[in-house]
């Protein structure tokens, strides 16, 4: 019998990203091809313990290895030596643009810089488009393109459609997406003949998570919990709602 090739992969969270780049690809890899590939999944990974390496064959990662920036490409290169090829998944651009929640938080930490260091030191990339699959090219010539996907048998994705005479316009998106829907703006007083015949639906409204808080003149960072009225799903709210002009004065 031959032996399996052990691959270890570190998603970046538990849900999200981490979910959709890293843990599902591999779960339906060792599915799909038991008898060639042995899968283990590391959300804390015993970055400075070699024997722990030397067992896989392949590490992917999102974007990095643990939590340590500067120590990742460096890493990188010492499991290439040892002849693990290091697969560095990326979905999006390293450096958002201003409108991007974080984006002072990513400059004046040079996250962009460090995430692109990891890049370039990779044995291949994978990603998530051609377009993007084009720029990181520039950076490192090993980059295959793994297009965003769902396992439509799940069944957060086999809830039942409940019948309505009314057309449903869904939206779903992250919380970093509150520029993007400003191209919408004004779409539902545009509307105004048919809203009668609509039902607008915005999926993931979530109120949890902190504020990263930034001290400007001493550049401390401080996070605490977030208030509701403060998270972006509000003001996606107000977005779909007309500043709250379509919905009785109940809600």
């Amino acid at each position: 019998m031959k032996e399996k090739i052990k691959v270890l992969v570190l998603p970046s969270d538990t849900t999200g990203v981490g979910k959709f780049r890293s843990v599902d690809p591999h779960t339906f890899l060792q599915d799909l091809y038991p008898d060639d590939f042995h899968v283990d999944i590391d959300y804390d990974p015993k970055v400075n313990d070699l024997n722990y390496w030397k067992q896989y064959q392949i590490v992917h990662v999102h974007r990095n290895i643990g939590h340590d920036y500067e120590a990742s490409p460096k890493l990188i290169e010492h499991l290439k030596s040892m002849g693990i090829v290091v697969i560095v998944d990326i979905d999006d651009y390293w450096l958002p643009t201003k409108e991007h929640p974080i984006h002072t938080l990513i400059l004046k930490n040079e996250l962009h810089k460090k995430i692109l260091n990891n890049l370039k030191v990779a044995s291949y990339v994978t990603t998530t488009t051609k377009l993007f699959a084009d720029e990181i090219l520039k950076f490192n010539k090993n980059v295959v393109v793994l297009p965003n996907a769902i396992n439509p048998k799940e069944s957060q994705f086999n809830e039942p459609t409940l019948k309505s005479d009314r057309i449903r316009v869904g939206w779903l998106g992250g919380s970093s997406h509150e520029h993007d829907l400003k191209l919408l703006g004004g779409f539902v007083q545009k509307n105004s003949s048919i809203n009668h015949k609509l039902q607008y639906v915005l999926c993931g409204f979530d109120t949890r998570g902190n504020v990263t808080e930034m001290n400007q003149q001493t550049g401390e960072q401080k996070q605490r919990p977030i208030l509701p009225h403060e998270t972006v799903w509000v003001k996606y709210e107000n977005l779909f709602t007309n500043n709250y002009q379509t919905l009785n004065g109940d809600y």
